[in-house]
Order: C-alpha cells, then structure tokens, then sequence
C-alpha cells in the first residue's frame, strides 16, 4: 500500500511534464485534486517540472471562507501528504523556526522516518497553517490567513526540500529517548528528553516506535536482517502509565513498526512510523511507563521505565 502510494504520486508528478497547455484551474486541481475556486482573486500560481525530485509549485489566491474551507477540506492534501493532520492556529510554515526540542508554542511535525518541532512566534490565532511531507518526495506547506472574516488567502508550496535528493533532510531531528536500549526490545520515543539522568516529558504528544535511531532501522523491515528483536514481529503490545491503560498497538510482521489499534482491534495504520502517539494527562511527579509485549507464540514480555513530569 505505501509502495503503491509512492508509485502513484510520482506517476501524477512525472505526467506534469506533459501538460503544459493545461489553464492554470486545470494544473491547480491536477496538482491537488480540488478545483480553483470560482471566486478565486489575486491568484499567483507558478510551478517547475525539472525532474521529479526538483518539482515545484507555488499557489496563492484569496476567496470566500466557504470557497477556501472546500478548496482545504476536499483537496487530495490528506491523500499525498505523510499523516495530514489538519491546520495548526497561530503556526505559519513560512516564517517559522525549526528546532530539534519544543517550545511553549511548537508543533509536531513527523513525516516519514522523521520528525522535527516547528513554531512561528508572533503569529495570531488567525493564521492557519501545516508543513507535510509528500508521500515519498518533497515537502507541501499551506497556511490559511483567515484575519479578514470576508475574505480568507490560501498559501500552498510544494518543493523538494524533504526528499531523497537532499538526505540529511533539511529540518533538525527531533531529540528523542530510547529507554529500553538495555533490552532485546528497540524503542525510541521523542516527547522525552534525557534531564539530569532522568526522562522527562518535554512535550505534550509523545509518540513512539520500534526504532533506536533516525538511521537505525530496528523492527522497521527487519524481515531477513535476523536480530534479537526479530521474535517480536507480529506481536501484540499493550501500554500502561502508572497501571493504567493507553490504546494497545500491532507490531505488522511484514514490516515491524508500532501502529496503534482500535477497539475493535483492528490496525490504525496512517503512513510513515510515527503512528503510534498520544497526549496524555499526567500530574507533576514521577510516572512509570509499561509495555507487554504479547508475541506469536503467546510469550509475554514486559519492559518498563520511569519518567518525570515537571
């Protein structure tokens, strides 16, 4: 499915080259799969199909709330971008600072493999905004200005700064904690950092996966690279803070990787690794992080360790 997914974008972007006598309405919902909107103004739209990996795009308007909220909501954004998550308040893509730890006001941004914490300081609750990154090249911005209740302006780039061409990505690596790197079981956890020999939550999402780096592949397709972890493929995994319980996960035995379940059981698979996160609800003080981790052959195991909220 995620191959597919790649397979299919790059097909849409490669057949780019061949549209040029295309009206700027047509490439608009060629790009992103909604319509310009009828009342579209001020519209500025440019776009570069050198190559796959150096495709750009640029699109500008300023239309009706009603007109922009479906441009927004029925776009394809959600389809071709790694985990959409809606738009951020107060967050500009644009003017924004990149960090590896959070701030008061930061927000998450995880994309396939990796994840960085972004905020825009001074920017009111007004502006509307997120950063992607496409499923298998490049990276979409968008922010929504809705200061004028009359008249909302749309901002959407897409460009290749989150691609193969340009590894190391050009955003930090989120800092992240792997508690359990004393054990068989490879855990990385960003929303944690390591403070005077202590974990200590620094953001209010925490997620997790069954990796030990940014470049170690871990559980993720570890299917032929043998290893201790190779036993928990497949297995069931079970979490609890202080004894109480957080939505259980699935570790896929074709590929590893933490995904989160239902309650009906069923896989909650989103796109990328970082599927696993929460935000949870914790009085200062120390805590207790558990996991079961429930295999094939109905072994249990259980890892564990300690955290501070300050």
């Amino acid at each position: 499915m995620r191959i597919l997914a790649f397979v299919s974008l790059m097909m849409v972007i490669l057949s780019l080259a061949g549209c040029g006598e295309m009206s700027t309405p047509d490439r608009v919902e060629w790009w992103l799969g909604a319509p310009l909107p009828a009342d579209a103004s001020n519209v500025t739209f440019r776009e570069d199909s050198g190559g796959a990996y150096a495709t750009y795009l640029y699109l500008q308007f300023s239309a009706s709330p009603e007109s922009v909220t479906q441009f927004v909501d029925n776009g394809r954004i959600d389809h071709i971008c790694v985990r959409y998550e809606g738009l951020f308040p107060g967050y500009d893509p644009f003017n924004s600072i990149d960090t590896d730890a959070p701030t008061p006001d930061s927000v998450l941004i995880k994309g396939f493999f990796h994840a960085h914490y972004s905020h825009s300081p001074n920017t009111p609750n007004t502006i509307y905004g997120t950063r992607r990154q496409l499923n298998g090249i490049g990276a979409l911005q968008i922010v929504v200005n809705r200061t004028d209740p009359n008249l909302h302006t749309v901002t959407v780039e897409i460009s290749p700064n989150w691609s193969f061409d340009n590894w190391p990505y050009s955003y930090p690596f989120a800092r992240y904690i792997t508690p359990l790197e004393d054990t068989e079981f490879p855990l990385m956890v960003i929303g944690m950092d390591t403070i005077d020999g202590e974990y200590v939550v620094t953001y209010r999402e925490i997620c997790m996966n069954t990796r030990e780096s940014y470049a170690d592949a871990g559980l993720y397709c570890a299917v032929g690279l043998g290893g201790p972890w190779t036993p928990f493929l497949g297995a069931r995994v079970d979490l609890f803070i202080d004894n109480n319980p957080l939505p259980s996960a699935h570790i896929p035995e074709e590929c590893g990787g933490l995904i989160p379940l239902s309650e009906d059981g069923a896989p909650i698979d989103s796109f990328g690794v970082w599927d696993y996160c929460f935000s949870p609800d914790l009085t200062s003080g120390r805590h207790t992080m558990t996991l079961q981790v429930t295999t094939l052959d109905g072994v249990m195991h259980e890892f564990a360790w300690d955290f501070r909220v300050e």
